[in-house]
């Protein structure tokens, strides 16, 4: 019994984790992404001359320009080593909002296992890309406001307005964060009414910080964003779909090739390069006013063929141990759907209001929604920065089951779970 509980113990996970962050850089080293060298350009082209680039937002071009200028020719290497750090960082953080939200000691353990060596986390680690960054920070993020509910410190706001302003500067696909934090905010307001509030005016500074930044894009690119990666991302679904129309642009070229391609694939990026932001961007607002309908059409289309894809998204050459796994979006459709009727039903049954849960189930349809409705693929890759609730989520629906396999006896223990 004793061998058997040392194995559970926390010095295992790092161990394991360290084990396999140590085969992935020795075995792959450093890994491009098709994003990778968007970022190393943003850093070298605009964020090293203090200008706005118009794909890319400044944290991780930071990252990169900065770990390249100390490490030179091995910044990739030195690039991976600190996002397996990074990652190894977050497991203690992961593991105490597990600790505070199940109360099976196995499960805590299994599932933080499963956060550090998942594909679907330790690959991207090294990938140079964002989703590490993504993944953690929304793990400090949650953590800090979770931790409210244990300790109220004002320095926690400070950190989840720090982490909330950190990844909308990361990515813009994090624009949902804003209602699902103000959401967590409102829900603690009741029994933490001073922290709520800083943390309200925390999101709201965040707020003014975006439309500053979108702002300032504007009168370098003329349109009102934080980068064009939207643009390119509607103009790819508008063609696709046949939602374009010579009519919606003034420039006869444009025209031209919107009539020669409307309703097939096209390369959206070269498209936005050649004929312009502006030019593509209005077209596309042209679009969307004159067939609103068949824009929400396609939006539930998409949510259609998303079912499909791969939920636990690996990076490519880490696929096949994912797909191991068989678990889609769809299935996580029916999970959020369980989720909140199971949800619903304790609330109700116990006459409380399970603040975190709701914030974490907010949180994941959120992203879910924007991912699908905002861009034409690779959903599953986009999802990946709620992965770590939807663990937790897990966990919790594991931990309420009636029975759970004790690994230290091998014996059925009945539990009922008290945790929220």
């Amino acid at each position: 019994p004793n061998i058997m509980k040392a194995r559970l113990t926390d010095k295992w996970i790092y161990i394991i984790a360290v084990i396999n962050a140590i085969l992935l850089i020795s075995i792959w080293g450093a890994e491009y992404s098709g994003d990778t060298e968007s970022y190393i350009a943003a850093w070298d082209n605009s964020w090293s001359k203090g200008v706005m680039d118009e794909l890319r937002t400044p944290i991780y071009p930071m990252f990169l320009g900065i770990v390249k200028c100390v490490f030179g020719k091995y910044f990739g290497l030195a690039c991976i080593i600190l996002q397996c750090s990074l990652l190894l960082f977050s497991i203690r953080y992961f593991k105490q909002i597990l600790s505070w939200k199940v109360t099976s000691q196995s499960a805590i353990w299994w599932l933080t296992l499963a956060y550090a060596i998942l594909p679907s986390t330790s690959s991207w680690a090294i990938t140079l890309n964002t989703e590490i960054f993504a993944i953690t920070g929304i793990v400090f993020l949650f953590y800090n406001i979770f931790k409210i509910q244990h300790t109220a410190k004002l320095s926690n706001v400070c950190w989840s307005t720090f982490w909330l302003a950190f990844l909308v500067l990361l990515r813009p696909s994090f624009i949902y964060l804003f209602p699902a934090i103000a959401f967590a905010w409102i829900l603690f307001f009741k029994q933490y009414r001073k922290i709520a509030t800083f943390g309200i005016i925390g999101v709201c500074l965040v707020g003014l910080l975006e439309l500053g930044y979108c702002t300032k894009f504007k009168e370098k690119y003329g349109i009102f964003a934080p980068s064009s990666v939207s643009t390119i991302n509607n103009v790819w679904i508008a063609f696709q779909n046949g939602l374009m129309d010579p009519s919606f642009t003034n420039n006869p070229t444009y025209a031209t090739y919107i009539k020669n391609h409307n309703g097939n694939p096209i390369p959206a990026q070269e498209v936005v390069n050649d004929f312009g932001t502006i030019t593509v961007n209005n077209s596309i607002v042209s679009s969307q006013k004159a067939m609103p309908l068949q824009w929400v059409t396609t939006s539930f289309m998409r949510f259609y063929y998303a079912s499909s894809t791969w939920l636990l998204a690996a990076y490519t050459g880490f696929g096949p141990l994912t797909y191991f796994f068989g678990i889609s979006i769809c299935s996580l459709h029916l999970f959020l759907l369980l989720y909140l009727i199971f949800l619903v039903w304790e609330m109700k049954r116990n006459k409380r209001i399970y603040r975190a849960s709701l914030i974490m189930w907010t949180t994941g349809v959120g992203n879910l929604l924007l991912i699908i409705i905002g861009a034409p693929d690779e959903w599953g890759r986009l999802l990946l920065p709620s992965l770590p609730l939807f663990i937790i989520m897990f966990g919790q629906v594991f931990n309420h089951i009636k029975f759970i396999i004790n690994p230290y006896k091998k014996t059925i223990e009945y539990h009922e779970s008290k945790a929220n």
